[in-house]
């Protein structure tokens, strides 16, 4: 039942509590009858075990224990594959996940099919353009360009990058302190493929734009 829950709640819009035209602090109970979704029987299934395997894929990777996370990685993969068409994130998540397990094992040319793949099914995705998760894949992809020759396309998806994470900051200031850091490595790094790329000038304004952050 709980994925029928989880699925009602991506659907709220919250509006808050007013008293003389400003918003104030409340505690209310919300109950609520929802119908269970018609998942066929590999999706149940795929539902019961892909979060388990996405969550050790995602410890193992953090851990840096590379070959077993491309292994639970893979598997997770798979199952997100089988998961109902409205689990767009589990999609792209598990293929950014065996892409950095690739990526650590410095199998660069295995990792670019997956960041591509995990960046095609987020695009459309609402809020794509300021969301941070999406400008890191955008970075990762850009990373593994990089890494193997592909300057003119890594510099096409650092600047994507950017420009989201930018967006992301306004978009949710609560979480500025996060973006920031994440957008200043990934500025750092721009700058780098820009002086790879010869443009010197371009390299010293985004290391000093990454310094005033």
């Amino acid at each position: 039942m709980a994925p029928a829950f989880i699925e009602a709640v991506k659907k709220w819009e919250y509006t808050p509590f007013l008293k003389n035209g400003q918003p104030i602090h409340v505690v209310t109970r919300v109950e609520w009858t929802v119908a269970s979704p018609k998942y066929s029987q590999s999706q149940e299934m795929a539902l019961k075990d892909y979060y388990p395997a996405f969550q050790a894929c995602y410890q193992l990777e953090r851990q840096g224990k590379d070959a077993e996370a491309e292994k639970k990685c893979g598997e997770a993969v798979t199952l997100s594959d089988q998961l109902p068409d409205t689990r767009v994130l589990e999609r792209s998540d598990s293929r950014v996940f065996l892409g950095h397990a690739l990526y650590s094992e410095h199998k660069f040319l295995e990792s670019i099919p997956l960041y591509e793949k995990a960046v095609e099914i987020r695009k459309p995705y609402k809020k794509s353009d300021r969301d941070a998760d999406f400008a890191s894949e955008n970075a990762s992809l850009a990373r593994a360009y990089g890494a193997v020759g592909r300057l003119p396309e890594a510099d096409t998806y650092y600047s994507q990058a950017v420009t989201i994470y930018k967006a992301a900051i306004v978009n949710l200031p609560e979480m500025k302190s996060n973006y920031i850091a994440r957008l200043k490595s990934t500025l750092l790094e721009y700058a780098k493929l820009k002086g790879a790329l010869g443009q010197n000038e371009e390299a010293s304004r985004l290391e000093a734009e990454a310094a005033q952050l």
